[in-house]
């Protein structure tokens, strides 16, 4: 029974990251439709090393929680088949939703030329995900 508590606690500390930065990339772009000052500009950069750092920890969280998942299914068989899928399914839908926001942030628009280079070097660095760009 600990095997199983312990896997429900790695899958949420997996999904829990994730769900946080795609709240703040969602409350970035409910708030900011275009960037148009320097402001929202270090506000998107704010987003961006969130929404990197967010996917990192969660796909080492998961890795582990497969791992979990794997001694579990040897253990308990087709039983914990089910459950265990669940999981790695409803993970992997969340990392596509907070894809599909991160492109909507990625696609912002700005509002002036002088803010377009700055914009662009972020959208750079966040795409590529190198976070050493961003701070």
């Amino acid at each position: 029974m600990a095997l199983e508590i312990l896997y429900a606690l790695i899958c949420v500390t997996a999904a829990a990251p994730l769900l946080w930065s795609r709240a703040q990339i969602q409350r970035f772009l409910s708030l900011t439709p275009v960037i148009a000052d320097r402001q929202g500009i270090q506000r998107y950069r704010t987003v961006a090393r969130k929404a990197i750092y967010a996917p990192m920890f969660s796909v080492v969280a998961e890795a582990a929680a497969a791992v979990i998942g794997f001694v579990l299914v040897r253990r308990h068989g087709w039983v914990a088949l089910g459950p265990v899928l669940f999981a790695t399914l409803a993970f992997f839908f969340l990392q596509k939703s907070h894809d599909g926001a991160e492109r909507r942030a990625l696609a912002l628009g700005v509002a002036g030329e002088d803010l377009e280079r700055e914009h662009g070097r972020v959208r750079d660095a966040w795409a590529a995900r190198q976070l050493e760009r961003l701070i």
